[in-house]
């Protein structure tokens, strides 16, 4: 499994590549099959030279349908260098399965290896079943997209984790392979039997941050907290897992409680406070599947794609997403959820329930494609979403803005490749940032 993310701190990478192994072990895999990781590396200044030296030239060959040999050597070659003894690992396994999450999106992966790298090289050298799922796919322009496209109709099957990307890769022309899986983060979530932190002894509702923050208007979010707060008369928890939503949110509210990921680095404790809270208000779109996942509800600001905007139609709820300028609204939405809390829950709880049975079906097309047997996904309707409420469109400005390529300037960057190489620590760097992981 490429771009496994259980290493990290933070909390929604931990819990949706640890419930994605869990699933793929008990119900996809015979009890003799190993299962290896290979974990989305830290960036390294090998990507930044690999981008400067050959970035034109990997994004044609991952535009091509047909890369030619001279282009497929160059790129087991980069491949071979940043991922060391991982690159053997992947390619003597017999399948691939490469965990997209939230990773699809930045132009930046498509001018490098780091995370394109092994799966494309799986498929189209070494012919291997690649099955790609639990992710989100955006693209922040018409030329992403089309160089997205195709990399993903070189694997034998796509499954990504909610409606609003179910619907871009249709338009992609992904639907001979296309199925939806909501994501593992929903899956056999337990809350912590103890705590490293104490438990608000009353009402209370939970903040996250946003991947999306600097790009969002950060005074508007704090006056929505401090609105929902006088309104409902719950007092606000902030959770946090990123230094970006630590530093705005505590500085800027007075919590009564603040958690993050260093005190209590254990997901299912984040979970049982999760559980406890009224409803979670922010953009983080792990906090809110974990949230869910309790029967939490949510109150759901722009992230960094259009990810949580295709919540709603798999729990069956119109979750829409804010701007953070529509603090009446939030607040109007923030009490309605705290006076019906137990419609709500039992309302997530039917929403839950049918998402169990969507992974249901979609470990028995697994293990369908792993037989060797031609996978028909049209076989399989529930894992074909019906879209009413996910409007994808609405935050377009904010997601480019997040996911625009960023150029990185590089002067004489093959000599400076050549430098790195020559480096007496050059391999033992790059080995460290599939362990050092923030």
């Amino acid at each position: 499994m490429t771009n496994y993310t259980g290493g990290r701190s933070n909390w929604g990478c931990r819990a949706t590549s640890i419930g994605l192994v869990e699933f793929l072990q008990s119900e996809c895999l015979s009890r003799d099959t190993r299962l290896d990781t290979v974990a989305l590396p830290v960036a390294h200044e090998l990507d930044r030279l690999h981008e400067a030296c050959h970035g034109k030239r990997l994004r044609t060959i991952y535009s091509s349908r047909r890369p030619s040999e001279a282009d497929l050597d160059l790129l087991e070659h980069l491949t071979r260098e940043r991922f060391g003894a991982y690159f053997d690992v992947v390619r003597d396994a017999d399948v691939v399965f490469f965990q997209g999450e939230g990773t699809v999106g930045p132009g930046n992966y498509l001018q490098n290896v780091r995370l394109f790298g092994l799966p494309f090289l799986a498929s189209r050298r070494w012919k291997k079943p690649v099955i790609s799922l639990n992710q989100t796919i955006y693209a922040a322009d018409g030329s992403d997209r089309k160089v997205l496209a195709s990399i993903f109709s070189g694997f034998d099957l796509v499954a990504v984790r909610e409606a609003a990307s179910f619907v871009f890769a249709t338009e992609m022309g992904l639907s001979d392979r296309l199925v939806c899986c909501p994501d593992m983060a929903f899956r056999n979530v337990r809350p912590a039997a103890g705590h490293s932190v104490s438990i608000p002894d009353r009402d209370y509702f939970c903040v996250t941050g946003s991947a999306a923050l600097k790009k969002l208007d950060e005074g508007m979010i704090v006056r929505a907290v401090d609105e929902i707060a006088r309104v409902t008369g719950l007092a606000p928890v902030i959770v946090h897992s990123r230094k970006q939503d630590r530093e705005v949110l505590e500085t800027q509210l007075a919590p009564m409680l603040s958690v993050g990921a260093g005190e209590m680095p254990d997901h299912h404790e984040l979970v049982s406070i999760l559980a406890g809270a009224k409803f979670v208000f922010g953009g983080r779109y792990h906090t809110a599947v974990s949230a869910l996942s309790q029967t939490t509800p949510v109150i759901l600001l722009p992230g960094n794609t259009f990810k949580s905007e295709g919540i709603a139609d798999l729990i069956g709820l119109d979750f829409r997403v804010f701007a953070p300028s529509e603090s009446s609204a939030m607040a109007k939405a923030a009490l309605d959820l705290a006076v019906r809390q137990e419609e709500v829950r039992a309302a997530i709880a039917v929403g839950l329930r049918r998402i169990a049975d969507m992974q249901a079906d979609f470990a028995t097309l697994v293990r369908e494609r792993l037989a060797g047997g031609h996978v028909d996904v049209s076989r399989y309707p529930s894992l074909r979403p019906v879209v009413r409420w996910t409007d994808r469109h609405r935050f377009d400005s904010i997601y480019a803005k997040v996911n625009r390529h960023r150029r990185r300037l590089v002067f004489f960057g093959g000599a400076a490749l050549a430098r790195l190489r020559r480096s007496p620590d050059f391999r033992e760097s790059t080995d460290r940032t599939f362990f050092d992981l923030p």
